[in-house]
């Protein structure tokens, strides 16, 4: 995820284990970002896991 591309919202719910979201700098200035972190709980709670790239 970059400050330009993310995917939908509801992928991102549908992640589980053994997938993988990667947020890069600048993710997290998007205005919708409150969304996508919220998505993203959704995730790694079914398992997915969350990393930073390095910037």
């Amino acid at each position: 995820m970059t400050e330009d591309q993310t995917p939908a919202l509801g992928d991102i719910r549908l992640m589980r284990s053994g997938d993988v979201l990667v947020l890069h700098p600048g993710a997290t200035d998007r205005m919708d970002w409150p969304r996508i972190w919220d998505a993203a709980g959704v995730a790694f709670t079914r398992g997915a896991t969350i990393l930073r790239a390095a910037e």
